[in-house]
């Protein structure tokens, strides 16, 4: 919010400019402006300084140790799919045959 005094801009919940103590209530209700100062949200905190300690526990139990199964039959898979897949590129792949002309200075495919 801008003083109209001085011109400072300031929080919209202040009750007076901070720069030249002018009572700025009557400017704030005009523009319907908040008059109450909101909290910060958790992640703010920790920069503010004002850290709120009311998370407490969720009480999601998990265990870190947890064991990765093989993926060796899934990797199995998908290198039999880019096989097949590159073989049927093969397949359809034309033969194709650059030329180059030194004398001319032309450049041709030829399939």
């Amino acid at each position: 919010m801008k003083c109209p005094k001085c011109g400072y801009v300031s929080f919209d919940y202040n009750e007076s400019c901070p720069k030249c103590d002018e009572d700025i209530r009557a400017e704030r209700t005009k523009l319907n402006l908040s008059d109450y100062r909101s909290d910060p949200p958790f992640l703010l905190g920790a920069l503010t300084g004002q850290v709120n300690d009311s998370e407490g526990e969720i009480g999601i139990d998990y265990s870190v140790d947890m064991e990765v199964p093989e993926a060796q039959g899934d990797m199995n898979l998908v290198n039999a799919i880019e096989t097949a897949r590159n073989e049927a590129l093969m397949d359809k792949a034309e033969k194709i045959t650059v030329v180059i002309d030194k004398k001319k200075g032309r450049v041709w495919a030829e399939a």
